[in-house]
């Protein structure tokens, strides 16, 4: 699954992100749904809305996303981080080849370094590791997410920030969150 985490308060900023992957990424797999999380708006073909019928903050919207649609992995973006350039669909199918191996410890792969890893990757590898205690190790860029690492990065973050936990709660306080559990960035 491709999911985009709106709301309605961004919805001029969807067509322009339909139309840019649709140009930067034509050979996504089609079996990659595209879904747009929002509160109440109905998103522009190719998504299917996936509405919380109200906003609930940025974290629980996406609880309530996973929730319905039980994905094992997902590619997470946000409306308004537009691709400017075409996408590598091969590196990233290894993205959520990596995170969904039950022998890998990898929570979340970042498609988007900023920040870049701390640990460059090895030779013929294309992923480094974000190690514990570098800013910003959760992010909301673009990565592909193991889902239970996400959904337990989320409810962290809403156990501690509250019920409208933000996409930047999301990134601070996520990012304390993930140093305590089991998973590689």
């Amino acid at each position: 699954v491709v999911m985009v985490a709106s709301c309605e308060a961004y919805s001029d900023a969807w067509g322009p992100m339909a139309a840019l992957l649709a140009r930067c990424w034509p050979d996504r797999p089609r079996s990659w749904g595209l879904v747009m999380v929002t509160d109440r708006s109905h998103a522009p073909p190719p998504f299917v809305t996936l509405s919380t019928g109200e906003d609930l903050g940025w974290c629980r919207n996406l609880l309530a996303a996973l929730a319905v649609l039980e994905p094992d992995r997902l590619l997470l973006l946000q409306e308004d981080f537009w691709p400017t350039a075409p996408w590598r669909t091969p590196a990233i199918i290894e993205a959520a080849r990596l995170v969904t191996q039950l022998w890998t410890p990898v929570g979340c792969v970042r498609l988007y370094p900023c920040p870049g890893p701390a640990v460059e990757p090895p030779p013929f590898q294309a992923f480094g590791e974000v190690r514990i205690g570098e800013s910003y190790r959760v992010s909301c860029q673009a990565a592909v997410w193991r889902t239970r690492f996400l959904e337990e990065v989320l409810k962290a973050v809403v156990e501690r920030e509250g019920e409208r936990a933000s996409a930047a709660h999301f990134e601070l306080t996520g990012t304390v969150s993930a140093e305590r559990l089991p998973w590689k960035v």
